[in-house]
């Protein structure tokens, strides 16, 4: 408290030597501009952002101006070129209207901050934002954290000697967690909720919703149950198309039948020649892909950027996913991924026609010139479907319900994997889930890094006939049982 408050000192300090006035509350600016400048780091680190992030623009409001009318000067451009200044502009967001949403920074002291920033200022933020929210749109709960095995995760990680920057980063977002928990009565964190138009319930930071799943169990603590319906999106596509059509996805049953098998074969397929090839990361990078697909995601091998309707330049989940130009060809060009490809558009054909009448009434689903977005109109069709079996599942097994996570829940129940199943594969053909007792954690999490993959001189000499083999092998995984599936 001692160094908030000398903060708070030298940046009065300095306000005052800029422009010297009676009627400036120079205490309220330095307060407003470190609560501010806190809250987006808390934001940012339970979020699970890839940097930390603040909107300026509102904080340029709300700490105001000075000088004559003439010529007025914002208090944050002053703070931001000063000494005092508690971070440097990294990289100006997206634009609309002319105005700066959102930027990237690079926070000074950020250890020190997320260690002794005043918690108490961040939770009267949230309580705040529901006061001035005046369309009922969003929602408070509060969720119960388990301080004690968050702690012991947290000190756990700190003790490892094989702590990677993954790491680092989740026992940050452990340790605002940890923080914003012991200063709430009984350890329940408010949480915002909103519901989307699309279907989904979204909830803001602090959350454990966009938290890494490692964080999550941690901080529900042991006890808990984790149920997540695996490739819900492929399995809700498979099942709303018809008959005749479902015969026609060889690789998308095969994919969700034998999931692991696949990407385990795949993987080797295409990274095998890579560099310090390793399986999970390779199976983990192909995951990533084949979800960024379920959701329309573009597979393009060449920049892997492109200008969206702000005119800011956005990097593909491709891209961000596979680095290399040449590898996200190979996949591109594989007998799997092209097949694949393929049955995606015929699924779409077959599943939108059915409800075209219905997605063009709804504005958001349209393109500029009126037409239908068909990669919107899909994810707003399978995120209500997303949330339908969902709220089923949780109402016909009697669910007790600790966190929601779109395609998976955490439970205080017991119950059996089998159990689960069986209800899935009552409501959807091939639907299945996993079902995961949470422990209590210990120093074992080593989450592979997410560096660039790289090629080695001699991988593109790879024989192409092993595209045949590694396909054939595939199908061969999978005996359809037709008279079961179709």
């Amino acid at each position: 408290m001692n160094h908030h408050n000398d903060q708070i000192s030298r940046i009065t300090t300095l306000l005052r030597k800029v422009y010297n006035s009676k009627r400036i509350d120079y205490n309220n600016i330095a307060v407003t501009y470190i609560n501010s400048v806190t809250e987006a780091i808390f934001t940012s680190i339970i979020a699970n952002r890839n940097g930390i992030y603040i909107a300026r623009t509102p904080l340029r409001n709300a700490l105001g101006r000075f000088g004559k009318r003439a010529k007025q000067t914002y208090w944050r451009d002053v703070l931001e070129e000063s000494e005092e200044s508690l971070y440097n502009v990294l990289e100006v967001g997206t634009k609309i209207g002319g105005q700066s949403i959102i930027s990237r920074i690079a926070v000074h002291n950020y250890k020190q901050i997320i260690e002794t920033a005043d918690v108490t200022q961040y939770i009267a933020s949230i309580h705040a934002k529901l006061k001035d929210e005046s369309d009922g749109v969003l929602t408070l709960s509060k969720l119960q954290i388990d301080v004690d095995n968050l702690a012991d995760y947290i000190n756990n990680n700190l003790d490892d000697k094989q702590r990677n920057s993954t790491m680092d980063r989740n026992v940050d977002t452990a340790t605002v967690l940890l923080r914003l928990a012991r200063a709430c009565p009984n350890n329940e964190i408010p949480v915002l909720k909103k519901m989307s138009s699309f279907g989904r319930e979204y909830h803001s930071a602090p959350s454990l919703q966009g938290a890494p799943a490692i964080i999550r169990k941690a901080a529900l603590g042991p006890h808990v149950t984790e149920i997540d319906i695996s490739n819900a999106v492929f399995t809700w596509m498979y099942n709303e198309v018809d008959d005749y059509t479902r015969t026609k996805l060889k690789a998308i049953a095969n994919y969700l039948e034998h999931k692991e098998s696949v990407r385990s074969q795949l993987a080797k397929e295409i990274f095998g020649d890579v560099k310090n090839y390793d399986e999970k990361t390779s199976v983990k990078t192909l995951k990533t892909v084949m979800t960024s697909m379920g959701f329309g995601g573009r597979l393009n091998a060449g920049s892997g950027v492109y200008y969206n309707k702000q005119g800011k330049l956005v990097e593909l989940a491709f891209a961000q996913a596979v680095k290399s130009p040449a590898l996200r060809q190979k996949i591109i060009d594989h007998h799997f991924f092209s097949r694949f490809v393929r049955e995606l558009n015929v699924v779409k054909k077959n599943i939108l026609p059915k409800y075209k009448a219905q997605l063009m009434q709804n504005e958001e689903l349209l393109t500029t010139s009126g037409k239908l977005s068909h990669n919107k109109a899909m994810a707003w069709l399978y995120q209500h479907a997303e949330k339908d079996i969902m709220n089923k599942m949780v109402n016909e097994l009697n669910l007790n319900v600790v966190l929601g996570v779109h395609d998976g829940v955490y439970v205080t129940d017991e119950i059996e994997e089998r159990t689960v199943n069986r209800w899935m594969q009552s409501q959807w053909l091939m639907g299945k889930a996993q079902v995961k007792q949470i422990n209590k954690q210990h120093a074992d999490e080593h989450t592979i890094e997410t560096a660039p993959i790289e090629l080695t001189s001699n991988s593109m000499l790879v024989d192409s006939t092993a595209y045949k083999s590694a396909a054939d092998l595939i199908y061969k995984l999978s005996q359809i049982k037709q008279d079961h599936h179709i």
